[in-house]
């Protein structure tokens, strides 16, 4: 466990809102140039962003309540979706966000998926 500084966590905090705003935002874009897909077809599932990176960042996400951990050391990262059961579509919003704050906070985070 690290003592992180309250400056760490309003940047992981400012970066989650935004964050949250580009997956949502990703998959609008993507539907508008895709206007015949259709989100009632296709598999369905869930999609999220993870890191199992141990590190401040890790922790102030953690504090914030951004970050919930599970016993195979992967840390959950509590970002907005789509309001979709699409998995297609939750991808592709879990990945826009997760490329965004990997550079944002400078730890790698990726997307892990699952049918439903």
């Amino acid at each position: 466990e690290f003592n992180v500084s309250s400056e760490l966590i309003d940047k992981v905090t400012k970066a989650i809102v935004e964050a949250n705003e580009i997956s949502v935002k990703s998959v609008e874009e993507y539907l508008t140039k895709n206007p015949s897909f259709d989100d009632q077809k296709g598999y369905w599932g869930f999609a999220h962003v993870y890191t199992n990176h141990i590190s401040e960042v890790t922790q102030a996400l953690q504090d914030a309540g951004f970050a919930k951990a599970y016993s195979n050391g992967d840390y959950w990262i509590d970002v907005n979706e789509y309001k979709t059961c699409n998995l297609e579509l939750l991808e592709i919003g879990a990945d826009a966000a997760a490329k965004y704050l990997t550079k944002e906070l400078g730890q790698h985070l990726f997307v892990k998926s699952r049918l439903d």
